[in-house]
């Protein structure tokens, strides 16, 4: 899916974020800058149950997920600062898969871990998810 993330970024001159329990990342636009873009906005694609994709919503100065190195390698002069201007952020995420080893000792309290597990470095953050029957995401945050 990687491709599809930049063409949606480029497209709709938003953020893209796509989670999934292999591995989540972000996608930058690659030839608009953050000055070229006066309002922020991101598209969250959620792959679940091994079949189908789910748009979800975050909450605000949520961590964001590592950027490919596609983007490193593609963007334009324009779209240089993406990555300084969101650098704290990106900084506060932790690969699910290193967080499920920090946290193993956590007790699966109902729902299971879905895809966005973080960790800000001060503050821990797991986001355990329950789907319904009509796609609807219920998040809780554990601290």
């Amino acid at each position: 899916m990687s491709d599809i993330g930049f063409l949606i970024a480029n497209k709709y001159g938003v953020i893209v974020y796509f989670l999934d329990k292999q591995g989540s990342s972000t996608y930058f636009p690659l030839w608009h800058g953050p000055e070229d873009i006066s309002h922020h906005r991101s598209i969250v694609i959620t792959f679940v149950y091994n079949d189908h994709y789910v748009k979800v919503d975050l909450q605000e100065s949520h961590p964001m997920p590592t950027v490919l190195s596609l983007w490193h390698h593609h963007i334009s002069q324009r779209a240089v600062g993406w990555d300084i201007l969101y650098n704290v952020r990106l900084n506060a995420y932790i690969s699910p898969n290193a967080l499920r080893r920090m946290w193993s000792f956590l007790p699966i309290l109902g729902p299971t871990p879905l895809v966005l597990q973080t960790s800000a470095k001060s503050h821990p953050m797991v986001f355990y998810a329950s789907i319904t029957k009509t796609t609807n995401i219920h998040t809780t945050l554990l601290r």
